[in-house]
């Protein structure tokens, strides 16, 4: 689901109803919370059975959608608990121009897209003051 943070809860509360079900079971573990904003993956897990948590992933990437539907050369990352499952989405996802990496680490994947973002908001503002390539190379390198 490609959604806003805010709307998560409610969207797959409404998608809820069609997921199939299937004999797998599997212990559910917690992640800690945040008061003010729980990760993607924990909402998700805590709205549908957990016979699909397995089935859970998490897809980022630095990509612009109108470059993707060129055809322009991307990258992304894939990350699921389970290897087999991450494999999944990961050829599901891929074709020529779009590689898709896999990873475990799905809060991590989250982070790291929700990061890049903000990242990409300040490399935009420092474009538009004119600052030049180099005060953009120094902001976006400097941890």
């Amino acid at each position: 689901m490609a959604v806003p943070s805010q709307t998560m809860r409610q969207n797959i509360r409404i998608v809820k109803p069609y997921l199939k079900t299937y004999k797998t079971h599997r212990q559910r573990r917690q992640r800690p919370r945040n008061r003010f904003q729980q990760a993607h993956v924990q909402v998700i897990a805590d709205e549908i059975d957990p016979v699909y948590h397995k089935n859970i992933c998490v897809i980022s990437g630095p990509n612009l959608f109108r470059e993707v539907l060129e055809d322009l050369p991307a990258a992304a990352v894939v990350a699921a608990e389970s290897e087999a499952t991450a494999q999944k989405a990961q050829k599901l996802f891929s074709w020529p121009n779009f590689s898709v990496y896999t990873n475990h680490d799905m809060v991590g994947v989250e982070l790291g897209g929700a990061l890049k973002n903000v990242i990409a908001l300040g490399a935009g503002m420092v474009d538009g003051l004119g600052y030049g390539d180099n005060a953009k190379a120094a902001f976006i390198t400097r941890d």
